[in-house]
């Protein structure tokens, strides 16, 4: 909390920053706090306090809602990715099944040659 008050002394306005306060009927409230002094020994301040309650209850939706959004996509592609699997399995299955047939007759072939 400090650190605006030094900067503002130093720059004559700090950087407006966010804070959490507790009303008096308990309720929790984010607001967005910024200042500026003034005058030739920046005795005079000028402060701005906005409450911003309502944005950061819309950023954690948002929040929650993309990580929701990831969780699904992760076990999406889990789900393809061992379809994928199972469809080169059967694939491989098939092609080396097929392909003994003419490999032997090949074989065969081979040893009358020889």
């Amino acid at each position: 909390m400090r650190r605006p008050f030094k900067q503002a002394q130093r720059e004559g306005s700090c950087t407006p920053y966010e804070k959490q306060y507790i009303r008096k009927d308990g309720e929790k409230i984010w607001v967005l706090v910024g200042f500026t002094l003034i005058g030739e020994q920046r005795e005079v301040s000028i402060a701005f306090i906005l409450d911003i309650t309502g944005r950061k209850k819309t950023e954690a939706e948002i929040k929650n809602l993309n990580d929701g959004l990831e969780q699904r996509v992760r076990e999406r592609t889990a789900e393809l990715q061992a379809a994928a699997n199972q469809e080169l399995e059967a694939f491989s299955y098939s092609v080396s099944h097929d392909l003994r047939a003419p490999i032997r007759a090949i074989d065969g072939f081979s040893k009358i040659i020889c």
